[in-house]
């Protein structure tokens, strides 16, 4: 029979007698970019039974069932006792069936489903408290499956699947008599963890010694097609807003992230990112609130925690530490807690994520921690002649087109801004009638507008800063005369790289813009005549832009008749190096560094089509801008 006694040391295969967890070195990340959450948890333990390993969450009542795995049981934990009175939150012992394995809640039932891998079972539990007779108790006891281990609830259908050991999934309906369907399902070998999309009615089904997930149509109970992912897959989770699946691969120590749009179509190109995690990651589970998913790494003791919005450039997980042997993990989305069940040490986490107040300095400030999620802007600059440093920490917003800024700079003179990062704002960077400022050494990233916005400000100095994946342009200087780019990346945002509006006498030396859409220079005079200008292009390089590598409106007697000077720019890889011609001088185009999901197609058509669709859906649909 399969249970988590034996949760230590190298592991074969799953077979149906035993389970075993490698205890593995965390795989370097495979992806470039940057992203620390930021996470603050306040924790409560909490002991249950033995061996706890599943963990299932009634967010209207607040209880949580806990599958003991050596006991035999289920614990219930009263949620609002969990953290301010640990011992005396569990409020029932429930006896179900021989080692249970993992729990799911139908919210729809009010029921509970734990899977019982020694006896080929599924308990039921009533957790419907005005259900005064029945309420935590069994009342019903399903045979399905050989060695059953993950179950999941499409709460749309009214469908439980439970994953068997026995290499496939049994079907049965959430209501009494609990019917299961005859006809079960084949999938790889000793499958684990599932998860279910109830928007789409697709179930993914982790298949631990195959390294494949299957994926099955709800609808007709067949697999569509099976998509291989990192080394061991155990846990499986599903964001149904973001339309992407996790698979946390325990051999592997990392976190494939596979786009559901492709999951049928393509499987060869499903896997859109592999993010590094903890040592020997087991289960995982999605915030659909936050989008923030959370992974047990069950040989290091510790939860990684990773920003869904963002996935394509992670360079890094937070991590916090729980109890022993972390197993599962379940999400209350109304109270953003998090519940793992350590295995090691017969104790349930309680996690209450917060994260650390968005600030507004007048003194010159380096941090000393990531800050956000911010409602607002995230740190408001209000004073002359002071120095802002984050020493690489992380201002994170909330992704909402809601106005606020990264680092907002208004009014102001003589600051600097250095090191920060500034991920899902309205704009990264805002200098808003702003002049002789330096912001050097900076990255903004994942951006509803702009990386870096300049409006009404002069006389600034922008070196070696980073404006990637915005949905708009990545440096936009807005009716802002004199100011000094130098060594800036833009790239792989929504329209253009760098974008010059209405602004004379800019100076833009030695950047680069790669992989935008519109293009990767554009200087636009709005006005009749196209006359303003002065502004001087030296050294740039626009590669692989889908329509310019230059663009200029103006007229005058600058370069090819425009009313600005453009000097030694290369371009390469577009539909029109410049317009007018001459703006710059082609060469081969250079091969990407990697094909990136958000961005607006490049390259081929045929990619194209399918980059756009995966843009579209981790982005909730949404389309880059007009201007």
């Amino acid at each position: 029979m399969l249970n988590a006694n034996s949760l230590t040391g190298k592991k074969p295969p799953i077979v149906t007698t035993v389970f075993l967890v490698l205890l593995v070195a965390g795989l370097p990340l495979l992806l470039s970019g940057l992203l620390v959450q930021p996470v603050h948890a306040q924790t409560g333990t909490i002991p249950v039974g033995k061996a706890p390993t599943g963990v299932a969450v009634d967010p209207t009542t607040g209880m949580v069932y806990v599958a003991n795995n050596d006991s035999g049981t289920v614990s219930v934990i009263n949620e609002s006792l969990a953290i301010s009175d640990p011992s005396d939150s569990v409020v029932a012992t429930i006896a179900v069936g021989t080692h249970p394995f993992d729990a799911a809640f139908d919210s729809n039932t009010n029921l509970v489903f734990v899977t019982n891998t020694g006896g080929g079972t599924v308990s039921v539990i009533d957790a419907n408290p005005a259900d005064s007779s029945t309420f935590n108790t069994v009342v019903a006891t399903v045979t399905v499956g050989g060695g059953p281990t993950g179950v999941a609830v499409d709460l749309t259908t009214g469908v439980v699947y439970v994953a068997n050991n026995e290499s496939y999934v049994s079907v049965m309906e959430d209501s009494s008599p609990y019917t299961v369907t005859p006809k079960t399902i084949s999938v790889g070998e000793n499958p684990v963890g599932v998860a279910v999309d109830p928007t789409t009615d697709m179930v993914y089904v982790a298949n631990n010694p195959d390294d494949t997930v299957s994926v099955i149509s709800g609808a007709s109970n067949a697999v569509k097609s099976t998509i291989t992912v990192g080394s061991y897959p155990v846990g499986v989770a599903v964001d149904p807003s973001l339309g992407v699946v996790y698979v946390a691969n325990n051999d592997s120590g990392a976190i494939s992230v596979i786009n559901e749009s492709l999951a049928v179509s393509y499987p060869l190109d499903a896997v859109i990112a592999t993010i590094g995690v903890g040592d020997s990651p087991l289960g995982v589970v999605v915030n659909p609130t936050t989008d923030l998913v959370y992974v047990t790494n069950n040989a290091d003791n510790t939860t990684s925690v990773i920003d869904g919005k963002v996935i394509p450039q992670i360079l890094r997980a937070t991590t916090v530490n729980v109890g022993g042997g972390p197993f599962f993990d379940a999400v209350d989305s109304s109270t953003s807690t998090l519940w793992v069940a350590n295995n090691l040490d017969n104790t349930v986490s309680a996690l209450s994520i917060q994260a650390p107040a968005c600030e507004t300095i007048t003194t010159s400030t380096t941090l000393g921690a990531d800050t956000g999620p911010c409602s607002g802007n995230g740190v408001n600059i209000d004073a002359n002649n002071v120095v802002l440093n984050c020493a690489g920490y992380t201002i994170t917003g909330t992704y909402a087109e809601s106005g606020a800024n990264g680092i907002d700079l208004e009014e102001h003179t003589g600051v600097t801004v250095k090191n920060c990062s500034a991920i899902g704002f309205e704009n990264g960077f805002y200098l808003g009638a702003s002049s002789g400022n330096t912001l050097t050494g900076n990255t903004a990233f994942a951006n509803n507008n702009n990386g870096f916005l300049l409006d009404y400000s002069s006389t600034n100095t922008l070196s070696g800063n980073i404006a990637n994946n915005s949905n708009n342009d990545g440096f936009d200087i807005f009716i802002s005369p004199s100011n000094t780019l130098t060594g800036n990346t833009a790239n792989r945002n929504g329209y253009e790289g760098f974008v010059i509006w209405d602004s004379p006498s800019n100076v833009l030396t030695g950047n680069t813009a790669d992989l935008n859409w519109r293009a990767g220079f554009e200087l636009h005079d709005s006005n009749s005549p196209h006359t303003i200008g002065g502004n001087t292009l030296t050294g740039n390089t626009a590669d692989n832009t889908t329509y310019y590598g230059y663009l200029d409106n103006s007229v005058g007697s600058g370069t090819s008749g425009t009313a600005n000077t453009y000097a030694s720019n290369e371009c390469s890889g577009h539909g029109t190096p410049s317009s007018p011609a001459g703006l710059c001088s082609t060469s081969p185009p250079p091969i990407p560094a990697f094909p990136f999901p958000f961005a607006i197609p490049t390259v081929l058509a045929a990619t194209a089509l399918i980059y756009l669709g995966m843009r579209r859906r981790l982005l909730g649909g949404q389309t880059a801008p007009s201007q």
